[in-house]
C-alpha cells in the first residue's frame, strides 16, 4: 500500500468504528462481519462519546458521563465494545488509558488479550504503527510506547495504581483519550444473589468511578439485564450522580420484529420466551422482573392460545397528552366469562399525541366491541371528551365510557384487582410481543419506572366492584352498550 492510500485509508477507518470493524474483522476471520440495524446503533452511540455529541437522556441533562448499552448476549456488543472499540481509540490516539472489566478476570483478561492482538495484527500495523512497551504487555496491563495503555481486570476486583482518560480538562469531544469500559459486570449465575449485586453495585459507586483521571473521563456499560436491581438498574435509579445515557435493544420490539433475523427468528425467540419466560425477559428483552413479585405474583398469570366463547368484553385506558419522551397512552380490552375468570386479549401502548390515541381506542372499541370502558376522571378527558365525541359520531363506532374517579393512591387503587388475581389469576395470551412487558410492569408494581399498564388494569378491576355492587341482581346478557 503506498503512502496516499494508506492515508486515504486510514483518514476513512477513523472516521468510522462499523468500517474499522469490517476492515479488521475479515482479515482476522477470513468472512466478513455480519452487520445489522443495532450494529449502526452501538457504534453510533459510541462514536458520539468519543466525539463529546452524546447528551444524557435520563436524570440530569448535559454530556454523557454514564453510557449504558443493554442488549441480548452474543449480538456483537463485546466485539464491537471492547475488543474493536478500544484499537480504534487508540488508532486515533496512541495516549489512551483504558480500564477494563467484566464480571471475571478470566473474561476482562480475554477481551483485553483480544484487543492489543488486533492493534498488533498486520493489517493494523500496516496503517497505524503502534508499539507496545515490553516492560508492560501483559493480558492485565499493557502499555503503548506514546504512554497510553489499558488495564483489565474483574469488577470487583482491585484497581490501583493505573487511571483511566486524559488528566487534561478541556479535551473531552476534542482528543478523546480513554474511558473505563464494562462489560457484562455481573455473572448471571449471581444475578439473583443480593449480596453480590450490591457488592457490584458499590463497586462502581465507591471505586470505579473514583479512577478515572478526570470528571471527563465516560464510562461505558455494556450488558445485558440480569435483574432490575442490577448496575443498570442501579445507575438508572441515580445512585452514582453521573448523568446517565440509556440505550436499550430488546431481542423483540414491540410490535413483534427480531432485533436480529439473522441471529435469532421471531419463532426461535417466542420458542426462548415460553421455555423461561423470566430470563427471556433481562437478558433478551432488556426488561427485568423479579421470579416472586411483591404486589402481583407470576404465577397468577396463566397462557392461553385461543379465547374461549361466551366472553364478554370491556376496556380500560391511562391516558397522556405528551409524545417521545413523554408518559405513555395505554389501552386494554378484557375478557370476562360467567365463571369470573379474566383474560386480557389485546392492549395498545404508544407515547403519543391525543389525536393518534384516540383513533387507536375506537379501533379497539370497533374490534371488540366492549360492553363499556373505563377512564380515569381528570382535566385529560375532560379536554378531549369533545372531540372522542366527534370521532365517535364521524367514525360510527359507540362505546360507553365510564368515568372512574382517583379517589386514593395508586396501590390502594389496585387492590381490587390483586385480590381477584391472587385468587382466580388472569388469562394472557402466549404469542403477543405486548406481554412479558405487560407481566414485567406488573411485577414491579409499584417500585417499576412505569405503571400506565397496571393503572389500566386497575381500572379495569374497579369498574368489575362497581358493577357487582350495583347490578349484582341483573344477569349478564342485559348488560350492554350495543
Amino acid at each position: 500500500m503506498n503512502g496516499v492510500d494508506r492515508l486515504a485509508r486510514k483518514l476513512v477507518l477513523e472516521e468510522s468504528l462499523l468500517d474499522f470493524t469490517r476492515y479488521t474483522f475479515k482479515a482476522r476471520f477470513g468472512f466478513h462481519f455480519i452487520q445489522n440495524d443495532h450494529h449502526f446503533t452501538i457504534c453510533n452511540e459510541l462514536q458520539d462519546l468519543v466525539d463529546g455529541k452524546s447528551v444524557s437522556n435520563v436524570g440530569e441533562p448535559g454530556p454523557t458521563e454514564l453510557l449504558i448499552l443493554n442488549m441480548p448476549p452474543r449480538y456483537g456488543k463485546t466485539e464491537l465494545g471492547i475488543v474493536n472499540f478500544i484499537p480504534w481509540c487508540f488508532a486515533r490516539n496512541p495516549l489512551s488509558k483504558f480500564i477494563h472489566l467484566s464480571y471475571s478476570d478470566k473474561l476482562a483478561l480475554d477481551n483485553s488479550s483480544q484487543a492489543r492482538e488486533l492493534m498488533k495484527h498486520p493489517i493494523v500495523r500496516e496503517i497505524w504503527d503502534i508499539g507496545f512497551k515490553p516492560d508492560a504487555d501483559a493480558k492485565g496491563l499493557w502499555k503503548t510506547d506514546e504512554g497510553g495503555g489499558l488495564l483489565a481486570t474483574a469488577a470487583g476486583g482491585a484497581i490501583t495504581g493505573f487511571g483511566a482518560g486524559s488528566t487534561v480538562l478541556g479535551s473531552f469531544g476534542k482528543k478523546f483519550a480513554g474511558a473505563i469500559v464494562i462489560d457484562d459486570p455481573l455473572k448471571p449465575d449471581d444475578a439473583n444473589s443480593e449480596v453480590e449485586r450490591d457488592k457490584v453495585n458499590e463497586r462502581l459507586g465507591n471505586t470505579i468511578i473514583s479512577r478515572r483521571n478526570s470528571r471527563e473521563t465516560p464510562i461505558i456499560l455494556i450488558m445485558q439485564r440480569l435483574h432490575e436491581s442490577d448496575m443498570t438498574g442501579y445507575a438508572l435509579a441515580g445512585k452514582t450522580g453521573l448523568r446517565v445515557r440509556h440505550v436499550t435493544l430488546p431481542a423483540l420490539s414491540d410490535d413483534g420484529k427480531a432485533l436480529w433475523p439473522h441471529k435469532h427468528s421471531v419463532e426461535e425467540l417466542r420458542a426462548m420466551q415460553a421455555a423461561n419466560p423470566y430470563m427471556f425477559a433481562g437478558q433478551y428483552q432488556q426488561r427485568p422482573a423479579p421470579i416472586e413479585g411483591e404486589y402481583f405474583k407470576r404465577e397468577w398469570f396463566k397462557f392461553y392460545d385461543e379465547l374461549p366463547s361466551g366472553l364478554e368484553y370491556y376496556g380500560a385506558s391511562d391516558y397522556a397528552v405528551s409524545d417521545g419522551q413523554g408518559d405513555w397512552t395505554v389501552h386494554i380490552v378484557f375478557g370476562y366469562d360467567r365463571a369470573g375468570d379474566i383474560y386480557v386479549v389485546d392492549l395498545w401502548r404508544e407515547r403519543v399525541t391525543s389525536d393518534i390515541w384516540v383513533e387507536a381506542f375506537l379501533n379497539l372499541a370497533a374490534r371488540w366491541k366492549p360492553v363499556m370502558w373505563g377512564e380515569e376522571k381528570g382535566q385529560i378527558i375532560k379536554s378531549l371528551d369533545p372531540y372522542i365525541k366527534k370521532r365517535m359520531q364521524e367514525r360510527n363506532i359507540y362505546v360507553y365510557r365510564e368515568p372512574i374517579a382517583s379517589t386514593s393512591d395508586k396501590v390502594t387503587r389496585a387492590r381490587p384487582i390483586q385480590a381477584r388475581l391472587s385468587a382466580r389469576g388472569i388469562y394472557v395470551p402466549r404469542n403477543k410481543p405486548w406481554v412479558e412487558p405487560f407481566i414485567s410492569e406488573c411485577l414491579v408494581f409499584p417500585n417499576g419506572t412505569n405503571d400506565d399498564q397496571v393503572d389500566g388494569l386497575s381500572k379495569f378491576g374497579q369498574m368489575l366492584d362497581n358493577l357487582i355492587n350495583t347490578e349484582s341482581n341483573v344477569d349478564m346478557d342485559r348488560r350492554s352498550a350495543w
